[in-house]
């Protein structure tokens, strides 16, 4: 039979707090007798925040001290389990290094994934606090490619991403070595869209503006502040050339919320925020390029801008009849 290791001060300070039905005790106390240290008030101070974080304390304060107890019985479980993972020096988290998060279910291997647990506990605290502050940041640039498909729907490009688990327009973080956003989002979609070189007699990429989304990334679990340049691609190309990865989602679709498009989840939150603070919003941006079958410009105008289309063909009828009609007269 395997000898026990010996306990360690801090396993030996959680193991002295009492059970949720017995009287509490002094923080001090449980320093002094675990053998914290000669300032049991700041370890006392130490090991109550660090407990609070899982919220497993009941805490009270009476006539000057701080006396605790486990919160409820299970609470009082959690300590012991705790305990003794510190005295067998076995570690509670593990896969720090992989990178990916999933959305619940979840199994055993998947819950006690460092990268996976951080992504809950992060969504939990923006949860609670809309406003908390992130803990990372990054520089994105996304492009947004759009067309008039099939049934004058308009359609969005988007690309699923394996990493994260979720649809997202064309683009991705700068790299060492990339200069402006324009240059990022150049590079993102040479490499993201088959065979696509930017070519300036064909194709123009306009800056549309910059908006700041707070997030937790579902690659590395963390709270972000992702500062998004967004720009949109027009083109004389007939279509693009879209890999396995891209699908063209309807407008309705993208743009009424995070929902999920062929079971699998959209993740277009900064787009909305861009929709909104746009003069014109994104529904007046003209194609990016034509849908196969729908080449004819007067086609792919008239489903684009109706309005203008018609109020257009209509100013031009009325030129002709007020040419013709007098010389026929």
């Amino acid at each position: 039979m395997a000898q026990p290791r010996p306990t360690t001060p801090a396993a030996a300070a959680i193991r002295a707090i009492p059970g949720n039905d017995e009287s509490p005790v002094a923080v001090a106390d449980i320093c002094r007798v675990a053998g914290l240290g000669g300032d049991s008030t700041a370890a006392g101070a130490l090991l109550v925040s660090f407990l609070n974080v899982f919220g497993v304390l009941e805490v009270r304060h009476d006539a000057g001290r701080e006396l605790v107890r486990a919160a409820t019985p299970n609470a009082a479980l959690f300590l012991r389990s705790l305990a003794r993972y510190l005295e067998s020096e076995h570690t509670i988290l593990d896969n720090w290094g992989r990178n990916g998060t999933a959305d619940p279910p979840y199994d055993e291997e998947q819950v006690l994934s460092g990268t996976q647990f951080l992504y809950v506990m992060e969504r939990r605290r923006l949860r609670l606090d809309p406003a908390a502050e992130t803990i990372r940041s990054a520089a994105v640039s996304q492009i947004v490619v759009n067309r008039i498909g099939h049934g004058r729907e308009r359609q969005f490009l988007l690309l699923y991403d394996d990493g994260s688990r979720q649809y997202q327009l064309p683009g991705g973080h700068g790299r060492r070595g990339d200069g402006s956003p324009r240059e990022v989002a150049v590079r993102e979609l040479q490499e993201e869209l088959p065979g696509f070189v930017l070519d300036t007699a064909t194709d123009r990429l306009t800056e549309l503006g910059t908006v700041d989304v707070a997030q937790v990334s579902r690659t590395n679990g963390a709270a972000t502040n992702y500062r998004i340049t967004f720009f949109h691609l027009r083109s004389t190309r007939a279509d693009l050339a879209a890999g396995p990865n891209a699908s063209w989602v309807p407008e309705s679709l993208v743009l009424s919320g995070d929902g999920e498009f062929e079971g699998r989840t959209i993740n277009v939150t900064g787009l909305r925020m861009l929709n909104s603070v746009l003069a014109d919003g994104i529904k007046e941006l003209g194609p990016s390029v034509q849908a196969s079958g729908q080449q004819n410009w007067l086609v792919t105008t008239a489903r684009a801008r109706p309005l203008e289309f018609w109020g257009l063909a209509v100013g031009i009828l009325g030129l002709v009849l007020a040419v013709v009609v007098p010389l026929l007269m």
